[in-house]
């Protein structure tokens, strides 16, 4: 997936790009010898009428059983492998020469994704495309299915905000609009020749969707990531800089769609309304705690790092009992596993027990300095390390 992993170095070996007679001639014949190790093998689909391959890409899922990955090297005849995360590449001879080799590249995919890692890596620049024209609506596609980023969650955490909506490609094609029999290459009647017949086919399939909009993909142009894909990818650079600028009555059926209205369409489609109401109210839940926890550093000295000692130790020693706070005997050092203030105390209780924590915190700041002291001690005697913080 990149076809230069044995082309550079003191070792280099030669890798030349090969022609589209040989490219497909050896896919079939190494898919052959793959399909004795892995229960699925697949390739992304080949942007139309392009003149040379660098390398051979394989999807695979399932090794079968009593296979090892060392026996694909063996299989494939491959004089060295090298891992080229997320892909395995193997150098293999290339027949009828002395001295060049192909390189073949291996991405072992859960059997659940295949399909989905199939489409995202399928068509060259497509999916930059797409991530280009639909992201500005909301929608992210990444290694683990199709997301919708909720927008009040974003404007906090951009990672929490995505609701996956699907892993199923038709499901996204029919959802955004575009037609599944073309990108599969599958003859539909009256709709011309199966599957894409030129790098401008692709465009036009991209840009017929329902979502698509020269409003938000301008408002994008300018990201500093796009500037790198801009030089990096020249079927990327060439639809945005060639296809679409001669191409201006696009502009004149431009549809506008709001955030609000592509939520509402998504969770209807992919039946995520419920997962939507948990995001949301996780999100409200968060939102409370970060409030109370400001609350709380309004009502604690802020002398030194004694600020950071007091928080720290609070949601270390104090616990809730029917909503209520209380000291614990030894401190809950599982961060991770804590739940937020906010879910155990009732919003019209929070400034009781914002009262506590200012009538209390001198005791829990004293119960972990002893902590921290404890510990300290007890390295010394066992000259083993103790995490303190």
């Amino acid at each position: 997936m990149g076809g230069n992993a044995f082309s550079q170095g003191d070792d280099a070996l030669s890798t030349p790009r090969m022609p589209p007679e040989l490219y497909f001639k050896l896919k079939r014949e190494y898919q052959e010898t793959l399909q004795q190790f892995y229960n699925e093998v697949r390739c992304p689909q080949e942007v139309p009428d392009k003149p040379d391959h660098g390398d051979i890409d394989f999807l695979v899922a399932g090794l079968k059983h009593g296979c090892v990955r060392d026996d694909v090297a063996v299989g494939l005849r491959a004089e060295r492998w090298t891992k080229t995360h997320p892909a395995v590449s193997y150098a293999v001879p290339l027949a009828g020469t002395d001295d060049q080799y192909v390189q073949v590249d291996l991405l072992e995919c859960p059997p659940d994704m295949l399909d989905w890692d199939v489409f995202m890596k399928s068509y060259g620049d497509l999916w930059q495309i797409f991530g280009h024209t639909l992201r500005n609506l909301g929608f992210t596609a990444n290694v683990k299915g199709f997301h919708l980023r909720i927008p009040e969650i974003e404007a906090r955490n951009q990672k929490e905000s995505m609701l996956l909506l699907t892993k199923d490609p038709d499901a996204v094609m029919a959802f955004l609009g575009l037609d599944a029999n073309k990108w599969h290459g599958r003859s539909t009647l009256g709709q011309g020749p199966a599957g894409f017949t030129s790098v401008e086919d692709i465009f036009e399939w991209c840009t017929s969707g329902r979502f698509f909009s020269l409003e938000f993909l301008n408002d994008k142009r300018e990201k500093s990531n796009d500037r790198r894909r801009l030089k990096q990818r020249s079927m990327f650079a060439s639809f945005l800089n060639e296809w679409l600028p001669a191409r201006p009555e696009l502009r004149v059926e431009d549809l506008k769609w709001t955030r609000q209205e592509i939520l509402k369409l998504a969770l209807s489609a992919f039946n995520q309304q419920k997962e939507y109401e948990k995001m949301m109210h996780t999100h409200d839940i968060m939102l409370r705690e970060d409030a109370l926890w400001e609350e709380v550093r309004r009502v604690v000295p802020k002398q030194g790092d004694q600020l950071n000692l007091v928080l720290r130790a609070l949601k270390r020693w104090v616990q809730f009992e029917n909503g209520k706070p209380e000291l614990r005997h030894e401190a809950d050092m599982h961060d991770e596993n804590r739940p937020p203030w906010a879910s155990t105390v009732d919003e019209e209780d929070q400034e009781g027990l914002v009262n506590w924590v200012q009538e209390n915190w001198e005791r829990v700041k004293d119960k972990e300095k002893s902590r921290i002291s404890q510990a300290k001690r007890e390295r010394r005697e066992s000259g083993q390390a103790v995490s303190l913080v």
